[in-house]
């Protein structure tokens, strides 16, 4: 792991030379870094030091001035990497979670042998073992039961309950690729990214929101900056308690704009 570490940072730093907005870098961490992790995992998980170490190499190259130096520095966190793993859209990053990129490897893999025995092609060794162990109930691969039962509470949980063991697919049809088992991971477990602060509150009520805007309506006579006011209200809002836009009332009517 520290070679293959020290291999990917080496080839990192030449993108440190040059300024790149976050999302480029988000793009290329996955696919010059974390795509190659994941890959080296496909069988065992990574130790919780190792992925102490994944995580400081992606606050580094995140969040670190474009310095080659790898090291040597204290490097500021613009962002918690537990919160730079939501989407763009609700204020994250869009990093990848690691430890659920390995578990939807793992599972991408049970679907594919899952695949081949629908259509007769296990024509491996270790795919006629697992075959073997599937059909007596018995099992001898750990990494085949606990993975066999990881897949089995995603079935349940997309409500296939045919007795016959066929592969996941989407709605195309088509066993579900490495992205799609990340992504259907992530949605069984929904959540609102926020901080300690945002946390500790409630969510505001739509008369919270009348009134902060009521307040709006005294300080400004001028309509234009009243209305322009309001707008960078409710984006404000929606960014601070990490909800759409969409869901917060209309504060102001535009009627009285015209």
């Amino acid at each position: 792991m520290p070679e293959l570490l020290n291999t990917i940072r080496s080839s990192l730093v030449l993108w440190k030379t040059t300024d790149s907005t976050i999302k480029t870098k988000t793009n290329i961490l996955k696919a010059f870094a974390l795509s190659k992790l994941t890959y080296y995992s496909y069988v065992e998980n990574f130790k919780e030091e190792e992925l102490n170490q994944i995580n400081k190499l992606v606050e580094w190259f995140l969040s670190a001035p474009n310095n080659k130096n790898a090291s040597g520095f204290q490097v500021i966190n613009l962002m918690r990497t537990k919160r730079a793993r939501y989407p763009l859209k609700v204020g994250g990053w869009n990093i990848w979670n690691i430890e659920l990129r390995q578990l939807a490897q793992k599972l991408w893999i049970i679907n594919q042998f899952i695949l081949a025995l629908e259509t007769k092609q296990t024509n491996s060794s270790h795919h006629k073992s697992w075959e073997y162990q599937i059909q007596k109930n018995k099992f001898t691969s750990r990494y085949l039961k606990e993975n066999l039962d990881e897949w089995n509470k995603i079935r349940i949980k997309k409500a296939i309950f045919n007795n016959n063991l066929t592969s996941i697919k989407n709605e195309n049809g088509q066993p579900l690729s490495l992205a799609e088992w990340y992504t259907t991971i992530q949605d069984q477990n929904p959540t609102i990214p926020k901080t300690e602060f945002q946390s500790s509150l409630n969510l505001i009520h739509s008369k919270d929101l009348k009134n902060l805007s009521a307040k709006d309506h005294n300080n400004f006579k001028d309509p234009k900056i009243l209305l322009t006011s309001t707008i960078k209200l409710r984006k404000t809002t929606a960014n601070y308690y990490c909800i759409p836009e969409s869901s917060l009332p209309n504060i102001i009517s535009f009627d009285q704009f015209i």
